[in-house]
């Protein structure tokens, strides 16, 4: 619940004279993001609040083992799903399972599976910041065009999800991914 309860103080904040926040932020653009476990609760966080979360966007969330998780199955809101190809998402959040999420919503979703960030292999711990061993810099780009399609309703933001041929789906580099 702690990342639905900090998005409720951040709403309460920004409406609230004096506060750092009165006045400086878009709460009616609000994502749930998260990694490995904090997908869990970032998930979590978008199907407790489905008022205040416009979408969900998840870096290698868990298999069940892993993670004793909400069923993602009841998202109600757009969610976009990244993986890798990496050796230790193989084991906690293998690119096969998540498809099994997205195949399972109901809500426009994409999946997106990278090979390599940052001309590195792209593993479970690569969307972390550099200074702890991380290389995000590859998966930033659709990180950032999703939120950019879903919360600003940028039109070119949203090729990367959509049209024909969505840009997610025909990079090389993100062999697997999908949309719907």
């Amino acid at each position: 619940m702690e990342i639905g309860d900090a998005a409720h103080y951040l709403v309460t904040q920004a409406g609230t004279a004096g506060s750092l926040f009165y006045g400086n932020l878009d709460v009616n653009r609000v994502a749930a993001v998260g990694h490995s476990q904090g997908a869990g609760g970032a998930t979590r966080a978008a199907l407790s609040n489905p008022a205040l979360i416009k979408t969900l966007m998840t870096f290698s969330r868990p298999i069940t083992y892993w993670l004793n998780g909400p069923d993602i199955a009841q998202l109600t809101r757009p969610a976009f799903l990244s993986s890798t190809h990496g050796i230790w998402d193989s084991v906690i959040a293998p690119p096969v399972i998540e498809r099994i999420y997205y195949e399972i919503l109901t809500v426009p979703a994409a999946l997106g599976i990278i090979l390599e960030s940052d001309g590195k292999p792209a593993d479970h711990a690569s969307i972390v910041d550099p200074a702890y061993g991380g290389n995000p810099g590859g998966e930033l780009g659709y990180a950032t065009a999703w939120l950019a399609y879903q919360l600003l309703g940028d039109p070119t933001a949203a090729t990367a999800f959509t049209g024909a041929t969505p840009e997610l789906v025909a990079n090389a580099n993100w062999p697997g991914s999908a949309v719907k």
